[in-house]
């Protein structure tokens, strides 16, 4: 759908995705503009005869196209995209909820259907910044708590991904069980 770039307007020279574009198998892609596509036959015709001068790990494996053209076809549609923003939308409300209820000095970070909350009042602004504010205690005992109680979050940053599909209710449910561990730990 254009991801990053097509929403806010950015016309990449080179544009890349990972596993993302197939489901989470171990894929990837790339385009570029006309101008990087002659630097490139440039550099290849200086190569030996098989040589490509691009790496070929994920080069297309069957299962890696089958992957990417189920993807493509039948999950990265308007309205898959639509659900998964509605329902991040719905989680980044959740937890501005419990935050606010238990009167935390933190913030959401939401990019599409991406979360990640943060120990800190506002989005921090650079690397040095969001070091200063990890608390891996805490981080750990929220992720523990969340798959004690259903919710597998990643290990880092408490970090969420809406994907397709999710219940009408997972925001309601991670805001019961994220307030459960707030009591808890407090």
């Amino acid at each position: 759908m254009g991801g990053w770039c097509s929403t806010f307007g950015l016309e990449p020279d080179i544009f890349v995705a990972g596993k993302a574009i197939a489901g989470g198998v171990a894929t990837g892609i790339w385009g570029f503009t006309d101008a990087v596509k002659l630097g490139l036959d440039l550099v290849r015709a200086q190569l030996p005869a098989g040589h490509s001068g691009v790496g070929t790990t994920l080069a297309g494996s069957s299962l890696q196209m089958a992957a990417l053209k189920a993807c493509l076809s039948e999950v990265m549609k308007n309205t898959t995209y639509d659900d998964m923003i509605a329902s991040a939308i719905s989680l980044e409300d959740t937890i501005n909820a419990v935050i606010e209820a238990f009167d935390l000095s933190w913030c959401v970070v939401r990019l599409g259907a991406r979360l990640e909350t943060i120990f800190a009042p506002a989005i921090p602004e650079n690397a040095a910044q969001m070091r200063a504010r990890f608390d891996h205690d805490l981080e750990s005992a929220i992720h523990l708590g969340m798959i004690n109680r259903g919710f597998l979050v990643t290990p880092f940053h408490n970090m969420l991904l809406a994907g397709p599909g999710l219940p009408s209710d997972t925001a309601s449910r991670y805001g019961h069980a994220l307030s459960s561990i707030l009591t808890e730990i407090t």
